[in-house]
């Protein structure tokens, strides 16, 4: 059973959750309660709403009801009502914020709820308090230490096993960084993706961000796709590098929140002078996330290239750099051209597909798109259904 009904500037939902515990051997055709709610309201048998003040406006959905067991029964029920104006700003960010993970089928815990909030001037004891404000009303809901707007504890219990697969993946993604870090050009590596996440599953990958020496950058990629395609036979499971850009251009084009959010989560590995660098120099990111924290470096490398790696980098540089780094750029956008260019627009292949001199990202699942789409079709769906106004 349910009803929507609105009174001039504000907006009510009444929720009805029925319980039935019947016996009976006849058949109920709809439920019939009655209420008091702001301005008296009836809820009569076969009829639905009856309105009791013609400020009201009602659609009420009526529910037919079926019955056969042995006896006779009841119905209890529990109403909560929730108010428009009762969606603060803090709420909203809130809300904001656990929808965005929930893309990823991912729980908060409040403090986690703060890192990632779109608005700041807030402590942890303003998100605990309002937290169980909308927990109270059914607005969402608790799983053990996580919050959520879907009230399914099977996320508890994914999140946390998904947490400990990653803390075991942690380690391997600390020697793939080191091994990456002895490449030609390579200047710094970083954990993105689940695992930055804390997450990971079965079907996860290990992915890197990588910094390189300018005008350096293909070469850097060559060489490291060489050694995937050849000795690892292609696989991506635990060595997927797909974002590179050199020390000189440190700013990401893209800025919205997918991209904020693959910044601020970032986990650093090696280099970590580099990593202090990008995030000053993506310093728009405390638009979208403006309580996040920096990361600790304090057990990772600073760069230091070896002599075998300096011997290296000084045989390529003389065996003509400038064109082997043409020639890798060229090839690389040949290919994602030939395979990609047409799956795409223009410009979702130009942001999925990045083949300048200082960066290059190869993403042909585009997730950057898909998450930001998905993510403002959750904001349209949820604030219809809890009458918010997101801009309000």
């Amino acid at each position: 059973v349910g009803a929507w009904f609105t009174r001039t500037d504000n907006t009510y939902h009444l929720f009805c959750m029925a319980s039935l515990h019947v016996l009976s051997k006849w058949k109920l055709p709809f439920l019939g309660i009655h209420l008091s709610l702001f301005p008296p309201l009836s809820l009569r048998n076969g009829n639905g709403i009856t309105k009791r003040d013609s400020i009201f406006q009602f659609v009420f959905l009526t529910h037919p009801i079926s019955i056969s067991p042995d006896s006779i029964g009841f119905i209890s029920t529990e109403f909560c009502v929730i108010k428009a104006s009762d969606h603060t700003a803090l709420s909203k960010s809130i809300l904001k914020t656990l929808l965005y993970f929930d893309i990823f089928q991912y729980p908060l815990t409040a403090s986690e709820i703060l890192n990632h909030l779109p608005t700041n001037h807030v402590t942890l004891d303003h998100i605990t308090e309002e937290l169980t404000r909308m927990k109270s009303q059914s607005i969402i809901y608790a799983l053990s230490d996580f919050f959520s707007v879907q009230n399914n504890p099977m996320l508890g219990n994914r999140r946390i096993k998904g947490n400990l697969m990653a803390l075991k993946s942690l380690s391997l993604a600390k020697k793939q960084a080191l091994f990456i870090s002895k490449f030609p050009f390579v200047r710094a590596v970083m954990a993105s993706g689940s695992l930055s996440k804390n997450y990971m599953d079965e079907l996860s990958d290990l992915d890197f961000f990588i910094i390189t020496k300018p005008n350096r950058l293909w070469i850097a990629r060559m060489l490291l796709r060489f050694y995937q395609k050849v000795f690892l036979l292609n696989s991506h499971k635990y060595f997927c590098i797909n974002y590179f850009v050199d020390e000189d251009h440190l700013e990401i084009e893209e800025k919205n929140l997918y991209t904020a959010t693959e910044l601020a989560t970032l986990i650093p590995l090696y280099g970590k002078e580099y990593y202090t660098q990008l995030l000053r120099a993506n310093e728009w990111t405390k638009i979208y996330l403006p309580n996040n924290t920096l990361r600790s470096t304090e057990n990772v490398l600073n760069n230091r290239s070896s002599w075998l790696k300096q011997q290296t980098e000084a045989m390529i540089n003389i065996l003509g750099a400038t064109r082997f780094e043409n020639l890798s750029r060229r090839a690389f956008t040949s290919r994602w051209r030939k395979r990609y260019q047409n799956n795409y627009s223009k410009e979702d292949f130009e942001v999925a597909f990045k083949a300048k001199k200082h960066v290059s990202k190869g993403h042909p699942n585009n997730y950057q798109k898909k998450v930001l789409d998905l993510y403002h079709e959750k904001l349209g769906e949820f604030g219809s259904k809890m009458s918010i106004r997101w801009n309000d």
